[in-house]
């Protein structure tokens, strides 16, 4: 049992580290840093409009996503593309890809008009260009 103590002692230390790490993070907004700059460099999200717009079925979501070998593949495709682009913010690398029959649609928020355009040329390489339905979403600044 005398040689059990120090076992126990380590085990009880490591499960109490990452107990102790957490505790000093502030976990009420009263103890949050008030500093401007961390609060008013981005507005917070409201997808309230959006979100209603996709549960209204008009507009294809993932979960509308064709799980035909052929619309996969052309996603697959599409989505590499986007991703080994280094042009590309993170959001327009992440836009949502939605093959159904051969049709893409792409959907999301990207930087400006060019990495808009940017996104569809993509597309337009791996679909034709007439397959592919522009949603995408130009963030305001």
């Amino acid at each position: 049992m005398h040689g059990a103590l120090p076992i126990l002692t380590a085990i009880a230390l490591s499960l109490s580290l990452p107990v102790m790490a957490a505790e000093s993070q502030p976990t009420h907004p009263t103890e949050m840093r008030s500093d401007a700059s961390a609060t008013d460099s981005h507005a917070d999200a409201d997808n309230t409009e959006r979100n209603e717009r996709d549960r209204d079925g008009k507009t294809l979501t993932p979960m509308d996503q064709s799980s035909k070998a052929s619309d996969v593949d052309l996603t697959q495709k599409i989505r590499s593309a986007l991703m080994e682009d280094d042009n590309l913010g993170t959001n327009a690398k992440n836009v949502k890809v939605i093959a159904v029959d051969g049709k893409v649609t792409l959907r999301g928020p990207v930087a400006d008009a060019a990495e808009r355009a940017k996104v569809v040329k993509i597309a337009s390489q791996s679909a034709s260009p007439a397959a592919v339905v522009d949603e995408l979403e130009v963030e305001s600044k």
